[in-house]
């Protein structure tokens, strides 16, 4: 090879990994910080939260077993979190909570609950209420 052909290679080598940045940096920068309820942050210790959509809070409700979750509006949005009944248990001890439901702007939809991880759907709703029953 010549000198032409690897200042070639090098200089493309070069842009691509400067778009790459360029393109992960965007993509991470307008992520929101998660606000999650102390209560829950003790509980836990590393409470464990993924989703495809931005979550912009996870808060107890005091007044039932329950967790509301502040989500952006996603069509194909998820969120897969501890399962909070060892959490609603514990401090609602007098409920005896051996179930969810959770809702999505109000309506019940579809959950999986397996080792300890809860996963459901957003279905396009910014509110999502996790209720101990």
């Amino acid at each position: 090879m010549n000198n032409v052909t690897i200042l070639s290679i090098t200089a493309s080598i070069i842009i691509g990994i400067g778009l790459s940045a360029v393109f992960v940096l965007d993509y991470f920068s307008g992520s929101p910080v998660t606000n999650i309820d102390s209560k829950i942050l003790e509980f836990y210790g590393d409470f464990m939260l993924q989703s495809n959509t931005d979550v912009y809070s996870v808060e107890l409700v005091d007044d039932f077993p329950s967790v509301l979750l502040i989500v952006s509006k996603t069509p194909d949005g998820y969120v897969v979190m501890d399962d909070p009944t060892p959490l609603f248990r514990e401090l609602y001890s007098d409920e005896n909570v051996n179930t969810l439901v959770v809702l999505a702007g109000g309506s019940e939809i579809p959950y999986n609950l397996e080792n300890g991880m809860l996963q459901f759907n957003t279905n396009n709703e910014e509110t999502v209420l996790i209720r101990g029953t």
